[in-house]
């Protein structure tokens, strides 16, 4: 009666070695997250705020879709605590309106578009303050600018802080403008107006690691 015994433990032995070694090998490059890279924001010379680079920029926006913000610290950011605010000249969204988003430690969340922002591929103008004092140009975290603006306009704002300089970015051709990797953000050419939209809530990883059941079950389908 033993012989039985010792093949259910072997076989289950083999069963867990197998589990394991399916949660510590990383995704395929098809299965990772198609744009959960580090965004590598560069100080972008202005000292605003303290330190070069603002703790939450935009890395995305998809107009009448979505705006996606890129954390640049170590530390997870709960917008239900943040006093930032979103500005589509003179529309104003206060990002603690939505508190169940948290952006992640070098990572990525996004936001449903904010109604009464009329920005379209065509053109459109979109600013991150730190607070709610619009009308204090220090306070500017983050612009970006491209084709035709359909409405007001604080570029001249962004400008005098250094937050932007020269002309807009052109419209967009594949539906959102990403911010590049390893740019400043302040001129047309930290930004991709030609790939589609690729909306990102994630933190990056390397190797990126599925440590879920579903990893588990694909061994035996």
């Amino acid at each position: 009666m033993g012989a039985p015994v010792t093949k259910v433990r072997t076989f289950a032995a083999v069963v867990f070695a197998m589990i394991a070694t399916a949660l510590a090998l990383p995704l395929p490059a098809s299965a990772q997250p198609d744009s959960c890279l580090t965004l590598a924001a560069l100080d972008d010379g202005t000292g605003l705020p303290a330190g070069g680079i603002p703790d939450l920029i935009m890395s995305e926006i998809s107009p009448g879709a979505f705006i996606e913000l890129y954390n640049t610290t170590s530390a997870p950011i709960p917008l239900a605590g943040v006093t930032h605010n979103l500005c589509s000249p003179l529309a104003y969204l206060p990002l603690n309106l939505f508190p169940g988003v948290i952006v992640p430690a070098g990572g990525y969340a996004t936001i449903p578009w904010p109604v009464g922002f009329i920005d379209t591929a065509a053109g459109g103008e979109i600013l991150l303050f730190r607070n709610s004092l619009f009308n204090i140009s220090s306070n500017i975290q983050d612009f970006v600018c491209w084709g035709v603006n359909p409405h007001g306009s604080r570029k001249s704002q962004a400008e005098s802080v250094g937050k932007w300089a020269g002309a807009c970015a052109t419209p967009l051709t594949g539906g959102s403008i990403h911010r590049m990797i390893g740019t400043t953000g302040t001129t047309a050419a930290s930004y991709d107006v030609t790939s589609p939209p690729s909306p990102d809530d994630c933190m990056p990883t390397v190797p990126v690691h599925d440590t879920t059941w579903g990893r588990v079950k694909a061994l035996f389908n």
